[in-house]
């Protein structure tokens, strides 16, 4: 195999692909890059099994082959490339070594067998559909914060995207201290398509590519895995196998005192005070009275703060208690214009949603400070 490639095309490939690979694994080959030269192109293909990435770029070919390469240590030599620089990489079949140089600069770096890399399919999967790239980018960004992390409940590792009544496309994500519901029309094509679990690491990875494309992305599911195609690059991903909780349970439908306020004074002052909030719980009071609303914030090992602002509230005087950081995530995710807050009392979770834009929904738990 012999191609020349140019050094961006080949190291936007490369930070993709170095996303998906375990840095460690018992299985050397899946820390591999298995990249095949045929045609006019260069397609390289990274997996951890449960989640793939393919790209194809284009490269020169002079002679066809395919080999693997270890993923982490061809990023950090092509990363260290110049900018300008075309690449040659080189490999003798049947080689141990592959040969990488551009001018007098030259590495050669240990190789595996393409025989040895797993399969990975670009077949389309039963349920097809096609969507702008920003708008599922805006689905994933507005929810993903709200993935959980831990390990028991894998089932809210992720972001569950479904049909709601064959019209709506919802993403919801949950840890179970606080909950991101984003909603859009349902695409052409979508309104069979089953409820899935999306991976965090699939989500987290989908967004950076999504953030680049300009055009519509084909998406595909079946009941086990999910297949997004951007541009030159397909991702596939396993689907979590479980079952996400019944959502609409946890979103309050009582909360009849309402509190409007400017979401960035609100995020300043919140991140103010919060400052003085023990860094176990980063615990913030609020309270609520008539057009008046104090937060505070104290620890035994930082002191106290307090800050007012006027609110536009509606209701009785009302003190709850927040995870700051809760409340900080859900503010970059609105509009810069007045948040709305619906609440009842300080042991029910509070409502959240923009003033302008009740598409996304959040819901996040008190807790006692």
């Amino acid at each position: 195999m012999k191609i020349r490639v140019g050094r961006r095309g080949l190291l936007t490939a490369l930070t993709h692909g170095n996303n998906v690979v375990e840095k460690h694994t018992t299985v050397p080959i899946l820390s591999h890059t298995l990249l095949k030269a045929e045609g006019e192109g260069l397609t390289l293909s990274s997996t951890d099994l449960e989640l793939s990435l393919v790209a194809q770029i284009t490269a020169e070919v002079i002679e066809t082959g395919s080999v693997a390469l270890p993923t982490n240590m061809l990023f950090e030599l092509i990363r260290k490339f110049p900018e300008s620089a075309e690449i040659d990489i080189c490999w003798d079949a049947g080689g141990a070594q592959a040969e990488i140089k551009s001018g007098k600069i030259s590495f050669k770096i240990p190789c595996l067998s393409a025989e040895d890399f797993p399969h990975i399919s670009k077949d389309v999967l039963p349920v097809q559909f096609k969507m702008p790239a920003s708008v599922l980018l805006s689905l994933l960004e507005r929810t993903k914060f709200a993935m959980s992390t831990e390990e028991t409940r894998y089932y809210l590792n992720g972001v569950f995207l479904h049909v709601h009544d064959g019209t709506e496309m919802r993403a919801v994500a949950t840890d179970g201290n606080r909950l991101a519901k984003s909603f859009i029309g349902a695409p052409e094509g979508a309104e069979n398509m089953p409820g899935v679990i999306i991976s965090r690491k699939t989500v987290n990875e989908l967004v950076k590519l999504l953030a680049a494309a300009l055009d519509d992305i084909a998406v595909s599911f079946s009941e086990t895995q999910a297949l997004f195609v951007i541009g030159d690059v397909f991702l596939s991903s396993r689907l979590i196998d479980g079952t996400f909780p019944d959502y609409d349970q946890v979103i309050p439908k009582m909360n009849e005192a309402v509190m409007r306020v400017e979401v960035k004074e609100f995020s300043q002052a919140i991140d103010r005070v919060a400052t003085m909030a023990s860094d176990k719980d980063r615990g913030v009071r609020l309270i609520l009275s008539d057009d008046k609303l104090i937060l505070e914030a104290a620890s035994n090992e930082y002191g106290s703060g307090v800050e007012e602002l006027g609110v536009d509230y509606q209701g009785p005087e009302l003190k709850i208690g927040f995870n700051a950081r809760y409340l900080l995530d859900v503010m970059t995710q609105l509009p810069k214009d007045e948040v709305f807050f619906a609440l009842k009392d300080a042991a029910t979770a509070v409502l959240i949603h923009g003033e302008k834009d009740p598409s996304s929904v959040f819901v996040i738990m008190p807790m006692r400070v």
